[in-house]
């Protein structure tokens, strides 16, 4: 069984409130689920445990990954995978699919990578396109398809940023700042919120400001940083600009990455 998923750009970060909004990108991540004899990682094992434990049952197997998506930079690497597992685990067992953004959520916050349960990631690896959700009670509260426009992403080589490890009380104190936000996303306006998000959360985790002003410059409709970073993100409305963009890039200590916005669904397949 093969289980395919997707990355996302945050739109607004659900540290602050617990209201949470992603996009998605054409980033893919594909786990099989095998019968091999060999040790998952450490968030895989947790997760099949819970899940284990959840529904009364003994499934142990090895989950090969293939991503895309870059680890730890703000680009829902980890959602995708929480949720590929959770999606296949349910499909295996014939559970209803209607609890899988849920039990995801919970699986994010037991294995480690969410302090939130992150379900507007989630959701947006499910359904593609942008969510709007309410992480204090796991509800989708918008789901709309979006333009699929080119975007840049951008990350230095050498840095991660792990959830558990950000200035959480900081970006707390800044909750105001965040509340804006959600009527942006509600009306339409999903990128002046990432533009927002991104800046806000910036100024407080640090993000390299001489890489946004060359993507400012380059030609981009919006740019700003993914989330928590140090993923940064531009979106084009001209390809050439994107092309141009993307070879003429002034940091080779930085990966560059040409993609799309998507409203591409997580897909199964049986062998």
């Amino acid at each position: 069984m093969k289980v395919t998923t997707h990355g996302g750009l945050s739109v607004i970060s659900a540290f602050a409130n617990g209201i949470g909004a992603a996009i998605g990108i054409n980033l893919p991540l594909d786990v099989e689920f095998l019968d091999y004899d060999r040790k998952n990682s450490v968030a895989i094992e947790k997760t099949l445990d819970l899940l284990n434990r959840m529904y009364g049952m003994e499934y142990h197997p090895y989950v090969r990954v293939r991503s895309k998506i870059p680890r730890a930079v703000g680009l829902k690497s980890s959602s995708a995978l929480t949720l590929a597992v959770v999606l296949g685990f349910f499909h295996y067992h014939e559970k209803d699919l209607v609890d899988v953004p849920a039990v995801a959520a919970k699986c994010s916050r037991a294995n480690g990578t969410s302090v939130t349960g992150a379900i507007d990631d989630i959701y947006c690896a499910l359904h593609g396109g942008v969510t709007l959700t309410d992480n204090n009670k796991d509800e989708m509260l918008i789901h709309r398809p979006v333009k699929e426009r080119d975007v840049l992403v951008c990350y230095p080589k050498n840095v991660r940023r792990v959830t558990s490890k950000i200035d959480q009380a900081s970006i707390k104190n800044a909750a105001n700042s965040f509340e804006p936000l959600r009527r942006l996303v509600e009306d339409g306006f999903y990128y002046e919120a990432m533009v927002l998000n991104g800046l806000i959360l910036g100024n407080i985790l640090g993000y390299n400001s001489e890489i946004l002003s060359y993507l400012l410059r380059s030609g981009a409709t919006y740019s700003s940083i993914s989330g928590k970073g140090p993923a940064m993100f531009a979106i084009y409305d001209n390809h050439e600009d994107l092309i141009n963009a993307s070879r003429n890039f002034p940091s080779k200590r930085y990966e560059v990455i040409m993609t799309r916005l998507s409203n591409t669904k997580a897909m199964v397949k049986f062998n």
